[in-house]
């Protein structure tokens, strides 16, 4: 019996060792883990502020640079619009000098463009880019919407030639076949036929910058619409010329469209020419 007891006591003081030992070593590896905690934990907090401190530093830097890219950015947009829009005020110089009788306020619109552009111009040599660009963007939109009030004029013009040259190619062509049909004209066929081929050529030309013209204008480019339907009507008047034989009756249509043929050149009509 006192053996038993003995080797109780003794298993007895041996758990409490172990116990007292794992104790020990779990107090120091929680320990242990709260100090890396700890550090890591600094660590990473010093390291943050220390990228806040950096980007807070680079802010000044990068607004100033950021400025300084779109005062560039803002003057090169100025000098491309202002090259555009001085030739637009040329083209439309001519324009109101050969139509401007028939849209409203057309020279008071076109002073207001001027004006606008060397306001522009003016705040660009001052190195208000910004401003200038401003500006410019307005008076580019002007200047589009100013093409748009002539827009309608051409295209009626445009059509009602490409209508008088078409009739006129059909008509031709009928009068050929009937003189051929009755014998007539045999010596002069050939030239008559290539004429007539000619014209029909240079009637399909007039239509196709017709068509194109009209697309341009549905994808809102009316400057370039403009540009077609004139020269739609230089190959609908040159289809006229071309079926003509009579060197009197080629000098009368040449007057009589001689406004359409001068503006779709880009040239101010003769104020002794026939409207």
């Amino acid at each position: 019996m006192n053996k038993l007891l003995n080797i109780s006591r003794s298993l007895l003081r041996r758990s409490v060792s172990f116990f007292s030992s794992s104790a020990i070593v779990a107090s120091t590896l929680i320990s242990s883990v709260i100090l890396v905690t700890f550090i890591v934990g600094t660590s990473l907090r010093a390291q943050g502020d220390s990228d806040d401190k950096n980007t807070e530093s680079d802010i000044p830097n990068q607004s100033v640079d950021l400025g300084a890219a779109y005062q560039s950015h803002a003057k090169g947009i100025v000098m491309r619009l202002e090259a555009k829009s001085k030739q637009d005020i040329r083209r439309l110089g001519i324009v109101v000098a050969n139509y401007g009788d028939l849209v409203q306020d057309s020279k008071k619109i076109l002073e207001t463009i001027k004006t606008e552009h060397l306001e522009g111009q003016n705040r660009f040599y001052k190195r208000q880019y910004t401003w200038s660009l401003y500006i410019h963007k307005i008076n580019y939109k002007r200047i589009r919407d100013f093409y748009i009030q002539f827009l309608k004029l051409y295209k009626s013009r445009a059509d009602n030639l490409l209508q008088k040259a078409s009739r006129r190619v059909a008509s031709v062509e009928l009068e050929n076949a009937i003189k051929r049909g009755q014998g007539k004209a045999k010596i002069a066929r050939n030239k008559i036929y290539l004429n007539f081929q000619k014209a029909v050529g240079i009637l399909n030309i007039a239509y196709q910058k017709g068509a194109l013209a009209e697309d341009l204008r549905l994808q809102d480019l009316p400057r370039s619409s403009i540009e077609n339907y004139r020269l739609s009507k230089i190959f609908a008047v040159n289809t006229l010329l071309t079926l003509e034989p009579d060197p009197s009756e080629k000098a009368k249509i040449s007057i009589e469209y001689s406004k359409d043929l001068l503006d779709s050149r880009g040239l101010l009509v003769n104020n002794t020419a026939s409207k």
